[in-house]
């Protein structure tokens, strides 16, 4: 049985990096969110209540994030003190 390999230039996508395909689907999120917000006439209803539920999403996704990030950050600090605070038990 023969297996074809895949064309290299197939595989130019796959190989862009995560960020810049996030960076690409966010811009695409916010243009289908401008489209819908600024022509709903156009806009099915469902087509808005998806919208409003993906930005929804998002926004929750993004609290999230940032909560996790924080509480990081925190426990960062915290080993920071902790080691600050053996290291000044060590010299006395």
């Amino acid at each position: 049985m023969m297996t074809l390999e895949p064309d290299e230039a197939i595989n130019v996508d796959f190989a862009e990096p995560r960020q810049k395909r996030d960076k690409d689907r966010v811009a695409c999120f916010l243009h289908l969110r401008d489209l819908v917000y600024l022509h709903r006439q156009a806009a099915s209803p469902s087509t808005i209540a998806f919208v409003r539920t993906l930005e929804a999403a998002v926004i929750a996704e993004k609290a999230a994030r940032e909560k996790r990030l924080a509480a990081a950050r925190e426990r960062e600090a915290e080993r920071r003190r902790e080691a600050e605070r053996r290291t000044h038990e060590g010299k006395d």
